[in-house]
């Protein structure tokens, strides 16, 4: 027997419908964990879209103003232009690069995908750490030339600092952490 798509199917008036889960829920339980933590935690937007490297440098704006103790969320699903001769990289890990690269120092952060995968990087996304350009440095690693290569992702797991969670079985948005520890 063939089923129409839910959305194709005319209201119910005895059914209730709930919203389980949203990138919104998602980017609220993470800002309550962090204020668990100690953190003052800001969500500033859900929603945000368009070029990741774009995204990468108003976060680093945002990023300028964060004080010792405090975190900024956001979600949303950026895109990237693959160059032609790509590495390994996605959405998150392209972000976290031109972060890291556009970023005021001190700043740790996350950018990860809540399916746990980032485009073809292996991961669900990565973290940056304020050490995290003299690391790869001293690992002989050009991030800007990584960035533009198209492989954020392989810059990430040469540094060990790739999010490998596999496959989660849901997906309800890209999350996006920036924060400053006290």
């Amino acid at each position: 027997m063939l089923h129409a798509p839910a959305a194709l199917l005319p209201p119910s008036r005895n059914a209730a419908y709930h919203v389980i889960g949203s990138g919104r829920l998602a980017l609220d339980a993470a800002a309550r964990a962090l204020e668990d933590a100690g953190y003052a935690a800001r969500v500033w937007r859900d929603d945000v879209t368009g070029d990741a490297l774009t995204a990468a440098h108003d976060h680093a704006r945002l990023a300028a103003d964060l004080q010792p103790g405090e975190a900024l969320l956001s979600g949303g699903e950026t895109t990237v232009t693959v160059p032609a001769a790509a590495g390994r990289g996605g959405r998150n890990t392209t972000f976290l690069l031109a972060l890291a690269l556009a970023a005021p120092p001190g700043l740790y952060a996350l950018a990860a995908d809540t399916d746990g995968v980032d485009g073809t990087a292996g991961a669900a996304g990565a973290v940056l750490t304020p050490d995290t350009l003299a690391r790869a440095a001293h690992l002989g690693l050009n991030a800007p030339a990584h960035l533009a290569r198209g492989d954020a992702g392989g810059f990430f797991h040469a540094l060990g600092d790739a999010l490998l969670t596999g496959p989660t079985g849901t997906n309800v948005n890209d999350l996006r952490v920036l924060l400053r520890t006290p």
